[in-house]
């Protein structure tokens, strides 16, 4: 008799085992294709669709309604006590959610909206909720006890959580020093290393921790150069008078032996960007060549601005055609949108930033979206392609708009460039 119960679960429970397994596949083919083949930049469209439509009233109809859903549905197939533990743990992540919010401007970690972040939470949580309930329908019979799942969906929510803290509140002011060692075949013997730091995509809204401790970090590197590639305000306060009064002095507090060199990003407009720098020791270098000697090295910097794309590659084209060839050769461009033609230049170093390395990273994964032309195949960190080394840098601040505040798996990044 045991034997024929034993034989009917397992018939019972090895075609949804079957389906999961099959689910499982797909997902992780699917995953694949995307890592390889898909950029996610069309979220950013739903994103403003989203938010055109929010308000509070529309926020809290939507929140209530996803902490229904939960509840019935767990209601309905797994008992009142598991609904009432869903819905407890989904209401609780996101006050939480609002409080952590609600508290990133006063800290003055980040300034930007509060309904879309939230609301794009809810979902998450809802979403996960959800899927632990369906579980719950589905292996009732295998995992036991039943109070198991409610303390599973606690679980659940305290995990997203602490990635929301992670991503809103530590990992954005956690900046990290990334260091290159590059080999310059013109240097000559008696030469020493020469030192470049790389600062990219800062986004400004206003002073705070992470801007003094770039300042004080980057000055302690000592470097021979400074080059900043772009994208100097957030793009929701580029014409915020204390922004840019902010900009000039984290950039006036910057120090470099041999002078800082700027380009502009997709963000930064000419004449503002002009006005704002004019007072600085910072040299904005708008399609044109500068040629330095340190410490016995030529180095040959390269400036072309981010305008328009096809503008840009000839603004590229024909400096190649009047630029030098027998020096260390640095292009400075706020996106790896020019990689291509940055190697069939020859360039030796291509300090590059825009992506933000993805800003919000997936295990696994990698970048949700990288706003590149080339997807995810330029994401961060180093390239060597032919004899040019590309670094894109994961920038300092974070996107404006109506992206979500947010870095994960994503730290803010010096880039340090020692010259050999």
């Amino acid at each position: 008799m045991k034997q024929d119960d034993n034989s009917s679960i397992v018939r019972r429970w090895v075609p949804a085992l079957l389906l999961i397994l099959l689910g499982l596949v797909v997902a992780v083919l699917t995953l694949y294709y995307l890592r390889v083949r898909y950029d996610w930049d069309d979220i950013l469209y739903w994103f403003w669709q989203l938010a055109v439509h929010l308000s509070h009233t529309r926020l809290a109809i939507a929140i209530a309604s996803m902490g229904l859903a939960v509840w019935l549905t767990a209601r309905w197939l797994s008992g009142a006590h598991v609904a009432h533990a869903a819905l407890a743990a989904f209401g609780l992540g996101v006050l939480v959610d609002a409080i952590i919010l609600l508290s990133l401007e006063p800290l003055r970690i980040s300034f930007g909206p509060l309904l879309l972040p939230l609301a794009l939470l809810a979902a998450v949580r809802g979403a996960v909720a959800l899927v632990l309930v369906l579980l719950a329908w589905l292996l009732h019979r295998v995992v036991r006890p039943a109070s198991t799942w409610p303390l599973l969906h606690a679980a659940a929510q305290v995990l997203i959580a602490v990635v929301v803290v992670d991503g809103m509140v530590i990992e954005p002011a956690r900046l990290t020093v990334s260091r290159v060692s590059v080999q310059d075949p013109y240097a000559i013997a008696s030469s020493r290393p020469l030192r470049i730091v790389q600062i990219s995509d800062l986004h400004i809204e206003r002073v705070n921790d992470l801007t003094d401790h770039l300042v004080a970090q980057v000055n302690s590197l000592e470097p021979d150069l400074i080059v900043l590639t772009g994208d100097f305000l957030n793009s929701s306060f580029t014409t915020d008078p204390q922004a840019q009064a902010d900009l000039v002095r984290v950039l006036g507090a910057l120090r470099a032996k041999e002078g800082i060199y700027a380009v502009r990003g997709n963000v930064d407009a000419p004449a503002a960007t002009a006005r704002l720098l004019s007072g600085l020791p910072i040299v904005l270098l708008e399609g044109e060549w500068v040629n330095l000697e340190i410490g016995g090295h030529c180095v040959s910097l390269c400036g072309v601005p981010m305008d328009d794309l096809e503008q840009d590659r000839r603004v590229l084209a024909d400096l190649v055609r009047v630029g030098p060839h027998d020096c260390f050769r640095v292009l400075l461009y706020h996106s790896p949108n020019l990689v291509p033609e940055a190697v069939a230049a020859g360039f030796d170093l291509f300090p590059t930033g825009h992506t933000h390395g993805g800003q919000i990273r997936l295990p696994f994964y990698g970048a949700l979206m990288t706003s590149c032309i080339y997807g995810k195949r330029y994401e961060m960190g180093p390239y060597h392609v032919g004899n040019t080394l590309i670094y894109v840098s994961r920038g300092i601040g974070m996107e404006g708009w109506l992206v979500p505040r947010m870095r994960f798996l994503c730290p803010p990044e010096i880039v340090v460039y020692d010259i050999k």
